[in-house]
């Protein structure tokens, strides 16, 4: 019986996995499996050369055919350093100093046992396209949607899907970038520019798919650090990018580089854990509920599932979210315009008088007017300050007792008083004719009471009355 002593977990910078047995005659087993570009180098000195020849060559074959490759090898571990590893893994796992680097320590014990490797054989896997895709991509392309292609695949795998996908059209011309060195690079790219320009290309002129551009990992790592201004120009003169080899960390890097630098609304649309960077790095990240989990579509803006369903997201439901946004900032533009514009022309005539709405009349300086205090002005047409005689007469006790309430506590029997009587309460004598009576102008909201006995002088124009004079003149 097999027993697991240990799993050595797959990470995007690694690109393999390893998990170490125990044999049933005592003896350990790691086998580990990975992308080829990864595993091959520790292949190199325990297998025999024809053999990673022969891996090769069906490497290429079954990328040719579109399928996911992967190589798988196999090693022999000592006790002594299974129990290195494992010392080192114990160290981690408790802690360890505070000055320690875990992942350092982490990745040399992972060394320890990946070393040396022989091969077992090349695997693949039929990754078939879902249901509508070239349609949905053709619809993009002739929107004037520029389509690129971030994996991890090889750059055969990547090139057999866009053609499978109708990304690139038949007589579409394939520029290809392998190289990691800078020299050979920036000779390609200016050859590439050269070409073009004979041909009468100009820079982000030419119909979508004419042109298609593919480029190794390594090579877009190195053109992005030594000469973005080239990737930039390569970009705007190819109407498909397909990026082979791409970790998660280039994903996201190459979506914010074009994002900042061209100044393009980006979307990014995947379906497993290595893409959820490249969605978190774009304006809009859709993510497909498929077979490799739901990493994506977890931290994705949007979930689909199924990719010719983006179609509609973009077209239909995009373009009614953007028709009610573009409503509403109208909205609130012109609501903001006619709520404003009003009140300013209004205190244009106000100056310092304390108004805030122009429905609103100025406000009494006392909140309880006394009988020596003026009556306030009335707001009837062609009205104007202005005394009548009155006699003399026993005070008047009606006074509002706030500015929201009608309050009537005048007594029914005060000579004079020409508030009307309380209801219910029988009127002693009549209010006189000549006197000022219930003053309630439009917009008032107290009631006020003046004796038509008392003498009173003009009241003293103040600079709100003069305000609010000069807008009544106005208005009328």
């Amino acid at each position: 019986r097999y027993e697991r002593l240990a799993t050595l977990e797959f990470t995007s910078d690694r690109c393999r996995m390893s998990v170490l047995y125990r044999r049933p005659d005592g003896r350990l087993v790691l086998y580990a499996k990975g992308a080829d570009h990864v595993m091959l180098p520790l292949m190199v000195d325990a297998t025999p050369l024809h053999m990673l020849q022969r891996s090769h060559d069906h490497m290429q074959e079954f990328a040719r055919l579109g399928f996911r490759v992967m190589v798988a090898g196999y090693r022999e571990v000592d006790e002594a350093e299974y129990q290195e590893f494992k010392s080192k893994v114990e160290i981690v796992s408790l802690g360890g100093p505070a000055e320690m680097n875990k992942e350092s320590v982490i990745e040399e014990a992972y060394a320890l046992l990946e070393r040396g490797l022989e091969c077992l054989g090349v695997t693949c896997v039929e990754d078939s396209l879902q249901d509508d895709v070239p349609e949905t991509i053709r619809y993009f392309q002739d929107a004037g949607v520029r389509v690129w292609i971030l994996t991890g695949d090889k750059m055969e795998t990547a090139l057999n899907v866009a053609k499978t996908s109708a990304m690139l059209r038949p007589n579409a011309e394939v520029l290809t970038i392998d190289s990691s060195d800078w020299a050979d690079i920036r000779a390609k790219v200016e050859a590439i520019l050269d070409k073009a320009a004979l041909e009468g290309a100009a820079e982000g002129v030419g119909q979508l798919g004419d042109r298609a551009l593919l480029l190794a990992g390594a090579a877009l790592s190195t053109i992005q650090k030594e000469d973005p201004e080239k990737l930039l120009q390569l970009c705007k003169l190819c109407g498909v990018i397909i990026c082979a080899r791409c970790a998660p960390i280039q994903k996201s890097a190459i979506v914010s580089f074009i994002a900042r630098r061209l100044r393009a609304v980006t979307l990014a649309v995947g379906d497993g854990g290595n893409d959820v960077p490249m969605i978190q790095s774009a304006h809009v990240g859709v993510g497909i509920m498929g077979n490799e989990g739901t990493q994506a579509a977890q931290s994705a803006d949007y979930a689909v599932g199924e990719f010719r369903l983006l179609r509609r997201l973009v077209a239909v439901h995009g373009r009614y979210c953007q028709l009610r946004i573009t409503t509403l900032i109208k909205l609130v533009l012109y609501k903001n315009v006619m709520f404003c514009i009003p009140q300013i022309l209004f205190n244009s005539f106000c100056f310092p008088a304390p108004l805030t709405f122009f429905p609103a009349l100025p406000a009494r300086s006392s909140s309880t007017p006394s009988r020596s205090s003026p009556p306030p002005p009335s707001t009837t047409r062609g009205s104007s300050w202005a005394s009548t005689p009155s006699s003399p007469t026993a005070p008047c006790s009606s006074s509002p007792s706030s500015s929201a309430t009608l309050s009537r506590t005048c007594s029914a029997a005060t000579p004079g008083c020409t508030a009307p009587p309380r209801r219910g309460t029988p009127s002693a004598s009549p209010p006189s004719p000549g006197g000022r009576g219930w003053r309630r102008g439009r917009g008032w909201r107290r009631r006020w009471c003046r004796s038509t006995a008392t003498p009173s002088s003009p009241p003293t124009p103040t600079a709100s009355t003069r305000a609010w004079t000069r807008w009544g003149s106005w208005w009328r």
